[in-house]
């Protein structure tokens, strides 16, 4: 190696004008603003989607409440279901404003319960039925019901075991 190759070394091993320590602030502070814009958005889109499903579910169960003598429990179901999740998801988002959190999970915590509960219920309610639920012949009450009760509830159900299972597999791989 002759003298020139060392001096082109040294040259390119020079820090550039944008690696300086205030170059690198300032990127690490766009970084930053833009993950915390990206956060914002994601999480008011989260809450429009997961807003959306209860509600979905209140107007469903309460416009065609008599629409399901296969069942007259399913639109219930939804019903309380969506009242129940749309409180839930208004206290926690009060939670996040307060500072002492503590009250909300005075209503959160059995409110969570009850939730759980009343999902194995309604479980029990849409997959029983399932088997012989027809959606043409309203004549027939003893296996009809409408398809828009129905089907919100079958899809609330399937949304919540997916949402879990992607929660679950979200944490485990965050702890990772």
């Amino acid at each position: 190696m002759d003298i020139k190759d060392v001096a082109f070394t040294i040259e390119t091993n020079k820090a550039s004008p944008s690696s300086s320590p205030k170059r690198q602030n300032v990127k690490e502070g766009f970084k930053l603003c833009g993950g915390l814009f990206l956060g914002f958005w994601l999480v008011l889109l989260l809450i429009a989607i997961f807003g959306a499903i209860p509600l979905t579910q209140l107007i469903v169960g309460s416009v065609l409440k008599n629409e399901c003598s296969i069942n007259n429990r399913i639109p219930i179901f939804l019903i309380v279901s969506g009242a129940v999740g749309l409180v839930l998801i208004i206290t926690g988002l009060i939670q996040k404003v307060m500072t002492d959190k503590y009250y909300c999970l005075i209503v959160q915590i059995p409110l969570g319960l009850f939730v759980f509960i009343w999902f194995i219920i309604g479980n029990v309610w849409v997959f029983t039925a399932k088997k012989t639920v027809q959606f043409s012949d309203p004549t027939n009450p003893a296996t009809y019901c409408h398809s828009a009760v129905f089907n919100c509830a079958l899809a609330t159900i399937i949304i919540t075991y997916v949402s879990l299972c992607c929660g679950t597999c979200g944490g485990i791989c965050i702890r990772n």
